[in-house]
């Protein structure tokens, strides 16, 4: 089921050129510390496994080495599908 969007909030991103757009509703999600621009483009992630939204109950974590920034959200889904994959029957 995908969430709505207030259309005035649409509207003033809009205005900014940003493009919000509904999103299915997930039991999992994955959060970790983005890069910032005074560290190096690799570096080693900590991804969150979280039980419903980003603010959710932390139930994984893993620490990933030497992961480059362009890379960090396919290492973040890579680490949810194995952990979603260990899960089945258990969820």
């Amino acid at each position: 089921m995908a969430t709505s969007i207030d259309s005035v909030a649409v509207s003033i991103f809009a205005t900014k050129g940003i493009v919000l757009s509904p999103v299915e509703k997930r039991d999992y999600c994955w959060t970790f510390s983005p890069y910032r621009k005074d560290e190096p483009a690799v570096k080693n992630l900590e991804v969150f496994i979280r039980r419903g939204d980003y603010m959710g109950q932390i139930v994984h974590r893993a620490v990933i080495p030497a992961v480059h920034f362009e890379g960090s959200h396919a290492t973040a889904d890579k680490v949810l599908a194995d952990y979603l994959a260990t899960q089945v029957g258990s969820v």
